[in-house]
């Protein structure tokens, strides 16, 4: 006992010479796994593995200090998982740890630490010259590949020395199998040195009638420092007990490989003729096969270079941009708003301006307070609506400029009345809207769904592709019910009447008509190009068609009144700014 107190204090003056050198080791632990001091170091390692048929390997390690040196504390690092190919991921189980130090007492404990189980054996209290750890591993014994005309393999692997933090002047050891199968040895390798550029270890040898099982030498190693022995055996003698999973990564989950490619482009190519079929089948146009055109007006010759605007189709203004694009837009509410004006339903006056600085007011009058009227110019239940929530039937006018904020809320129910307006005249074999909803609705959730299988084909698979394909091809079925309305025959000649006439309108010679019809045939124009286009050209056309130039005209037009200097040349600013105005007013928030 003297002499290890001796020793121990001798130990203790060289630790105080290397105190500068320990410093700046310090900083450097953490990076350094086991850093050790230079004096802290055994002067061999016996170790000893035995493998049982079940797979477990038991290990065995029995450090020799010189002249009973022992360090005050040794700490082991053993790794509890290690990277194999292709993202997977080798576990090991370590259990019975046990220590000991020549019959003295050994504090030890054990700790897990991220991906290490860190074994520290407080020694400071011990003699002798010698410590003996040992501990049992779970998952070194891999399965081998089946080959037909062969043993199939269990393979052993195992750092029978690994994260030490002392070094070791010399390394011996055996390994055996523990079966009651007999076994002969099929091959064996045994590497050493630091992790990351393993080396042949000194000597390995085995297999023969004299050393059935391999024993393998190998020189000094510094702290932290490596030695790997690889066996493989019959796995009828030991079982392989490899615990095997799947480390995610992108690369992983979005494998771009023969069998995923071909799952995602198909699943996405599918999905496109699905979309296509879905498409042509309920969504696409009747085909128009003979190109047949209804002729929504014709200008029909009265007389010498004259001619007369004439409606062959019972299609109103406000019908156009539901029939063309499926949607009521302000601009075909503001047409409704002229059209029923022009059709002597509302009268439209100029207020005369109340200032520099003030805009220009118009007043709203129904001219036909119950909105009754019969044939042709029936009113549409959306022409109704619109015409009482502009000027109510107990009021006989209003500002433009004091509709009632409350247009928003009607909208929705012009709109209803406009699709089934245009399902009732043939034109859509159902509601546009319903079409929209219905498919559109179809497209999220399955969006959703799809999103939600790109996460699991992603976390738990390597096909992420086909999630993504999946996630496109809902994309697509959202941008497609947008387009899934499908007119009938007749809705698609009436659009292509629609296209005529928008050429017309921009063509057309605006000087044509009688003198005496003028400004009825020009105003009764001006609802179509406010939507179709040409409306400027028209307006000017109005102007130019003044009888009288020169003397104010405020009662020229009789669904359009101004103040008495108002001129028909002014009428081209005037309307400009009315549907600029009554956009705004009809979709104003309040």
């Amino acid at each position: 006992m003297a002499h290890n107190r001796n020793a121990r204090v001798a130990r203790s003056v060289r630790r105080g010479a290397a105190a500068a050198l320990a410093a700046v080791l310090a900083g450097l632990g953490p990076l350094v796994p086991g850093t050790a001091r230079a004096d802290d170091r055994a002067s061999s390692l016996d170790v000893s593995a035995v493998v049982s048929g079940d797979g477990s390997l038991r290990v065995t390690e029995e450090f020799v200090f010189d002249d009973g040196a022992l360090p005050d504390q040794l700490t082991q690092r053993l790794a509890t998982t290690r990277d194999g190919l292709n993202d997977t991921v080798y576990s090991y189980e370590i259990t019975d740890v046990t220590v000991d130090a020549g019959g003295s007492r050994v504090g030890v404990s054990g700790a897990d630490d991220g991906d290490y189980r860190v074994i520290t054996v407080d020694a400071s209290q011990a003699s002798g010259d010698r410590i003996t750890v040992a501990y049992t591993v779970r998952g070194a014994s891999l399965a081998g590949a089946e080959v037909k005309g062969a043993d199939t393999l269990t393979t052993v692997q195992w750092r029978m020395v690994q994260g030490l933090s002392i070094g070791v002047g010399e390394v011996n050891g055996r390994f055996t199998v523990d079966s009651d199968t007999p076994a002969a040895l099929a091959d064996v390798d045994c590497e050493a040195g630091a992790p990351a550029a393993l080396t042949s270890c000194a000597s390995v040898r085995g297999g023969t009638a004299e050393n059935p099982w391999p024993v393998f030498t190998h020189g000094a190693l510094g702290a932290g420092q490596v030695l790997e022995l690889t066996v493989k055996v019959p796995a009828s003698a030991v079982s392989p007990d490899q615990v095997l999973a799947q480390r995610w990564s992108l690369d992983r989950a979005f494998t771009v490989r023969p069998l995923q490619l071909v799952v995602g482009l198909g699943a996405l190519v599918l999905g496109a003729a699905l979309l296509w079929g879905l498409h042509r089948r309920l969504g696409r146009d009747q085909v128009n096969a003979t190109n047949a055109t209804s002729v929504v007006a014709r200008w029909k010759p009265v007389a010498a270079g004259q001619v007369r605007f004439s409606l062959e189709e019972d299609v109103r203004p406000g019908e156009i941009g539901t029939v063309v694009d499926e949607h009521v837009d302000p601009v075909d509410l503001t047409a409704s708003v002229l059209d029923l004006a022009i059709r002597g339903h509302l009268r439209i006056t100029q207020l005369p301006d109340e200032g520099p600085n003030r805009p220009t007011d118009w007043l709203l009058e129904r001219t036909s307070p119950s909105g009754e009227s019969s044939g042709p110019d029936e009113l549409r239940p959306y022409e109704r609506k619109l015409l009482d929530v502009l000027v109510t039937e107990d009021a006989a006018a209003i500002r433009v400029s004091e509709l009632a904020p409350a247009m928003g809320s009607v909208v929705h129910a012009i709109q209803d009345d406009l699709y089934d307006d245009v399902v009732a005249k043939g034109w859509f074999s159902g509601r546009p809207d319903a079409a929209r909803s219905r498919w559109g609705i179809a497209g999220w959730v399955m969006l959703v769904l799809s999103l939600a299988a790109t996460v699991l084909l992603a976390a738990l698979t390597t096909f992420g592709l086909l999630g993504l394909s999946l996630t496109i091809v809902s994309l697509g079925l959202i941008y497609t019910a947008q387009r899934m309305p499908r007119r009938t025959l007749a809705g698609v000649r009436v659009v292509r009447g629609l296209e005529l006439l928008a050429m017309e309108l921009t063509t057309e010679p605006t000087d044509s008509f009688a003198k005496q019809d003028a400004y009825d045939q020009i105003s009764s124009v001006l609802p179509y190009a406010v939507v179709l286009g040409g409306f400027g050209r028209w307006l000017d056309a109005l102007a130019a068609a003044d009888d009288d130039p020169g003397v104010p005209d405020p009662e020229d037009l009789s669904w359009y009144r101004a103040p008495e200097d108002w001129n028909l040349s002014d009428l081209p600013d005037s309307l400009r700014n009315f549907v600029t105005t009554m956009q705004g007013r009809l979709y104003s928030r309040g």
